[in-house]
């Protein structure tokens, strides 16, 4: 039988009712007027339209690293204000005793790290200026070992979503359900879409300037 109704995508009704990702304040989509005529950037804001910018985390073997000693990759979105209590989480459970301190100004090309220091001591500083480390979209940040056998990494990029690589699928998991964060397989991220970063103080005027923060790891480890 006939039927005017329009072919809807598969996932247009998970798209059109998961809740919007929780975005610091001051990292937010541009408006149509602050962003170039470009046809290529134009295309990427109407994109971002139907993205799946949601709660939630993708997740893979390592099948394109070949050599790297990792065997878990995945990307995680987290609404901000639950953003360090996974971070603080994550750490507790998929990263060993000791790590390195990773931390980069965006604005700056060369990232700096610590040498290898108690974990539970790295995220007791970090937790000094959690504010800053999750909302100025100026700042990166996470831990890192990597040997012979075994890399780990748990990282914070720019647009406040997390980085993992490690080794325990189920460990890490598990985290995801305490959390309860589904796994979809074709998440989105802020950073693939046109994007506009400001600074945290404008909003926050009790927080440190990016370059403070920086200053302040520089001088703790």
């Amino acid at each position: 039988m006939y039927s005017s109704q329009p072919d809807i995508p598969a996932d247009f009704f998970y798209t059109l009712y998961m809740k919007p990702l929780e975005l610091p304040v001051n990292i937010r989509v541009p408006r149509i007027d602050e962003v170039s005529s470009d046809p290529i950037m134009l295309m990427r804001m109407k994109a971002r339209e139907s993205a799946k910018i949601v709660e939630g985390y993708a997740f893979r073997g390592n099948d394109i690293d070949e050599g790297e000693p990792y065997t878990i990759f995945s990307e995680i979105n987290i609404d901000n204000s639950r953003l360090w209590a996974l971070f603080e989480r994550l750490a507790e459970v998929v990263c060993y005793p000791r790590m390195k301190l990773l931390y980069k100004n965006i604005d700056d090309e060369n990232q700096s790290n610590t040498e290898y220091v108690e974990t539970k001591e790295i995220i007791a500083k970090l937790a000094k200026y959690k504010t800053e480390l999750t909302q100025d979209g100026f700042l990166e940040f996470g831990l890192f070992h990597k040997d012979e056998d075994v890399l780990i990494v748990l990282y914070v990029k720019k647009g406040k979503f997390i980085q993992h690589w490690g080794m325990d699928a189920a460990l890490f998991e598990s985290v995801m359900r305490e959390f309860s964060l589904e796994h979809i397989p074709d998440l989105n991220y802020v950073d693939q879409y046109p994007l506009i970063t400001e600074s945290l103080r404008q909003y926050n005027p009790d927080v440190l300037e990016t370059s403070e923060v920086i200053g302040y790891l520089k001088s703790s480890f």
